[in-house]
Order: structure tokens, then sequence, then C-alpha cells
């Protein structure tokens, strides 16, 4: 006797839903959210690096650009002036002593007046890339009248300017979502100890004629538990608070680093 056909196919439709992936993958989202703000804040801090770098240069190249003319011709007369006193000490003219200090604070006039013609041309240079000029580009850095350089007048109290400076400091703002991600890491690795619970159903055929039913569905729930691997998940979720902790311990240091900054400018 027999039951099967020596030739039969099987077909089934199966959907199947697990818990635990779901609740592993809400966090997932959140943090990848997180780690997005972190990058835009990267951003905004390079912005404001390149903003401020983009004034400090321009304060750098503007004064010297007004004194270039004289810049550049005192090493000439510094230099005439040397070969004055070293024909007079040849010459034995004067006190050799005297002739050789003023030889050395010569020398040491027309080495200062070259480093600060190298500065002003690494200050331009530097300018130009920063305003992505190229490098051959001629230009110059207008300065406003004296009469408008005027101190600006501070609005807010030492109180409000750490309040606004904390809250909108980037790297500040970084660390407060690293502090999340950490907490949802957390959260992570104690779901992970759950047991899963999966759904499943599916809708079956099988061509078999002998079957009373060549059609049929199913239906049910499954869990499942990792004993093994239980104390090495428990671990894993204290190594995630030290994480935590830590990165707490560096958001309070880098906010009292920023208040005495802010302190510092402030007065």
């Amino acid at each position: 006797s027999f039951s099967t056909e020596t030739h039969h196919t099987t077909a089934d439709l199966s959907f199947s839903w697990t818990m635990l992936d779901f609740g592993l993958s809400y966090f997932q989202a959140r943090q990848q959210a997180d780690r997005f703000m972190i990058l835009k804040e990267r951003r905004r801090r390079i912005v404001n690096h390149l903003v401020q770098d983009v004034i400090t240069e321009s304060f750098r190249v503007a004064p010297a650009e007004r004194v270039a003319s004289e810049i550049a011709s005192t090493p000439a007369h510094a230099e005439e002036a040397l070969a004055v006193y070293r024909r007079m000490e040849e010459e034995r003219k004067g006190s050799v002593a005297q002739s050789l200090e003023h030889q050395r604070s010569l020398v040491s006039i027309i080495s200062h007046l070259r480093q600060i013609s190298m500065q002003t041309a690494a200050a331009k240079s530097r300018l130009a890339a920063l305003m992505n000029l190229p490098l051959s580009t001629d230009f110059a850095v207008v300065m406003p009248v004296e009469g408008e350089l005027k101190p600006p007048r501070l609005m807010a109290d030492l109180g409000q300017l750490e309040t606004i400076g904390v809250y909108l400091r980037p790297d500040l703002r970084e660390e407060l979502y690293q502090a999340r991600i950490d907490r949802y890491e957390v959260k992570k690795e104690i779901l992970k100890m759950i047991p899963g619970l999966n759904a499943f159903t599916s809708l079956n055929h099988d061509s078999n004629k002998y079957l009373v039913h060549e059609m049929w569905a199913e239906a049910g729930l499954r869990t499942t538990l990792d004993i093994v691997g239980m104390a090495q998940k428990w671990k894993q979720v204290k190594a995630t608070k030290v994480q935590q902790e830590v990165t707490r311990h560096r958001r309070l240091a880098a906010t009292i680093a920023a208040m005495v900054q802010i302190n510092m400018g402030y007065y």
C-alpha cells in the first residue's frame, strides 16, 4: 500500500514577523537619525571655523598691505647701513665693539623684516585658498575706516552668553546626540536578552491526490531563547553602560571648557 504519488509538487506562501527584530530596528533607526544630526553639527562647526579663519586672515593681510611699501624699502636701507658699518670696521674707524653691536642690530632688523614679508605673503595665500581663489590672483583687502572700527556693545550678560554658547556649541550638541545613541545601545543590548517571539502564517499546497486536503493554512507563534549567550549579553550591557558614563563625563568636561572659553572672551 502507498499514500504518496511517485511524482508530486509542493508549494507554500509564508509570512513571518519577529517582534525582537522590530524592536532592534526601531532603536537602530533612532540611532541613525542621531548620527545624521551629528554630521550636521560637524558641518556647522566647519562652516564656523571657515568664517573665523577668513576674518582672521583678512585682518592679517589688510594692515600688512597698508605698510607693504615701507616694509619692502626698509631692508634695502638697513643693508646699506650695514655695509657702511662694515667699512668702518675694516678701516678701524670708531669703536670696533660698538660697530659690531650696530651690525648685530641691523642683521636682526633685516631678518625680522624678511620674516614679516614672508608671513604677509603666506597670509595672503591662505586667504586666497579660503576664498577659493587661484593663488596667482592679485587682490587687495579693503579695511573699514578707523572711525568705524568700534568694539560691539554686548547686549547680554555673562550668564546669557554662557547659556547661548553651551546650547549652540556644535561639539557639545554632538555629545548630546552621542549620549542618546549610547542610551539606545543599552536598550538594544537589554532587548537582545528577551526571548524572541516570531509570529508566522503560511498557505500550503501539495498535488498529492491521496491527501484529504491538497491545500491548507498554518498559523502560530514560535519563541526562542539563547541561554548560552545570556552571560555574554549581560557583559555587553554592562560595557555599554560604562561607555554611556564615559560619554557623560566627556560632555561635562567639554561644557566646562566651553564656559571657561566664554568667560575669557567676555572679560
